[in-house]
Parts: C-alpha cells; structure tokens; sequence
C-alpha cells in the first residue's frame, strides 16, 4: 500500500526509543517521552497559494526531521512502526548529516 498525502501534509516514521539501556536494564515507554524525530516517508503536492499555483515543499522522502511531541496525530500505516501525519509547518528543521 502506498499513501500520498494531500495539500501540505507528511508522513512520518517516527524514530523508535531505546527499550533497554547498555546493561540490559529494560527502560519503561513514558508517556512524556514521546519520539520528536523521524523519517519522511510521504509528501504531499504542496498547498494552493492565490495565485493557482502550488507552494514548493521544503522536504522530501527519506529526510531526517525534528517536530514537537504534540505535532500532527498519529497514524497506523503497516506494521512497520509508528508514524505520524503532520502539516509541513510543523517542522522545526531537517537533520543533515555533516558528514554528507
């Protein structure tokens, strides 16, 4: 199945939490702890602007993004993990690699 966004929206994989430390120590999921990272594996077309032209999108696929907890809604896509739908305004930034 392949999902394509509408208008200015994305979709997130979000960016699984550690479930145990280094010594094995099993860690509890905290409800305050909640994933601000993720993968974009979706991008919509942009939204209308007045002049009937779409709005370019400052992400695409596979860019590393941080957002707030509270951004967009989660979402079930596949049993893959756990994504989130969000509107591109949303982002606070992209994550580059400095190595790249």
């Amino acid at each position: 199945m392949k999902f394509r966004p509408l208008n200015d929206l994305i979709l997130v994989r979000l960016e699984k939490q550690a479930g145990a430390t280094d010594s094995g120590i099993i860690l509890l999921e905290d409800e305050n702890a909640r994933p601000t990272k993720g993968e974009v594996v979706a991008v919509g077309p942009g939204s209308w602007q007045d002049n009937n032209t779409r709005s370019e999108m400052p992400v695409s696929e596979n860019d590393q993004v941080m957002f707030p907890s509270v951004a967009g809604f989660e979402v079930k896509y596949d049993d893959d993990g756990k994504y989130k739908l969000m509107k591109v305004d949303e982002i606070l930034g992209i994550i580059r690699d400095i190595c790249a």
